[in-house]
């Protein structure tokens, strides 16, 4: 399976600059690029999208206590976290643009504005005969959860509108918005863009 092949494939199709993001969770110590110092989840699927960057993550590396106990990294202290990875295992995940992936991932997170966000639902629905039922409180680590967190716990497509963090301190524009989709889902969605992978 070419990840790259689809990558490219999905920015022609959708006619977008930003690639797929995948990020794989992993219950294992994984070797890779860390970020330089400890950042904003939502600011390494950025970069990821935008810039090409590939990050190997772990607990350590991410500011926000809230975001790894979302992410699987720790379990909650005082007040449990919907949606959040659990039981909180996770050791690493990796996130990376889908062309530079050598694992499979388990979720594809794409960053894209209201139109273009309109033409994947679209193609999703025809593709897997579902609805995108949205879930968001759009309150704090809103990538991690809502569209990273819920999609892998739930097997199910989300959708956020974001968060305050994400725009204010990780550089996302009034126009965008995120779109996180079980790979499974993603993959039935490129036999339509991209051929038969």
């Amino acid at each position: 399976m070419k990840y790259a092949t689809i990558s490219d494939k999905f920015k022609e199709f959708f006619q977008t600059t930003s690639s797929p993001v995948a990020v794989v969770i992993s219950e294992k110590e994984l070797t890779g690029t860390r970020p330089p110092s400890p950042s904003l989840f939502c600011d390494l699927v950025r970069k990821a999208a935008y810039k090409g960057e590939t990050y190997t993550i772990t607990g350590d590396d991410l500011i926000n206590f809230s975001t790894r106990v979302i992410l699987g990294f720790n379990e909650p202290q005082y007040v449990d976290l919907y949606p959040r990875v659990k039981p909180a295992k996770t050791k690493s995940i990796i996130v990376a643009p889908l062309e530079k992936i050598e694992t499979e991932p388990n979720v594809i997170v794409i960053i894209t504005d209201p139109a273009h966000a309109m033409l994947v639902i679209q193609l999703f629905s025809r593709s897997t005969k579902r609805r995108l039922e949205a879930s968001m409180t759009c309150q704090g680590a809103a990538i991690a959860g809502e569209v990273v967190a819920l999609p892998f716990m739930e097997h199910r497509p989300n959708l956020t509108l974001l968060c305050s963090g994400a725009r204010e301190l990780a550089g996302y524009s009034t126009n965008e918005l995120a779109l996180g989709l079980p790979f499974t889902d993603f993959l039935k969605m490129a036999e339509a863009f991209s051929g038969p992978t």
